[in-house]
């Protein structure tokens, strides 16, 4: 009698486990881009993607979103946050320029100090300077003064910058 409770508990346990169904996968955004570029996490810890389809935040609780502004400069080849005061200014740098995303001013070679339209990389420096890196030069934006700069001395000439 002992023998068959132990045999029945145990065919019904193994039924139990193997009739559970497998647990479903949460669902995931699909993301609609294929390079990712570049990115940065922000103080709250969303995290800003630079793709070749534009700008994308990541935060997990939410997913993916796509960030639509008046100027879409895709692809965006580099992003930075430059600060200033008590916020940080967000930069794109694209085939289209660089783009200061906070002021929505796009700035290309007409209106501005840069040597080249695709900006491929771009930084700041603890004096507020901004450094675009394009395949013609670094140009040079010193608050909002443009430091004039040849953009092809012998390095430049020699090594193109990508």
């Amino acid at each position: 009698m002992r023998a068959i409770k132990i045999t029945e508990f145990g065919l019904l346990s193994f039924m139990m486990l193997f009739s559970c169904k497998e647990q479903e996968p949460e669902s995931v955004t699909k993301a609609t881009f294929e390079t990712l570029k570049a990115f940065i996490i922000d103080n709250e810890g969303a995290k800003l993607l630079a793709t070749e389809k534009g700008l994308y935040t990541f935060i997990p609780e939410i997913g993916l979103n796509k960030i639509n502004s008046d100027i879409e400069p895709a692809p965006i080849n580099d992003i930075a946050t430059f600060p200033k005061g008590n916020t940080n200014d967000l930069w794109l740098a694209t085939n289209m320029g660089a783009l200061n995303h906070s002021t929505q001013i796009l700035y290309t070679p007409s209106n501005s100090g840069l040597h080249n339209t695709t900006v491929n990389h771009l930084n700041f420096d603890n004096n507020e300077r901004a450094y675009f890196a394009t395949s013609d030069g670094i140009s040079i934006l010193n608050q909002e003064l443009w430091i004039e700069n040849p953009g092809t001395n012998l390095l430049y000439s020699h090594y193109e910058i990508t």
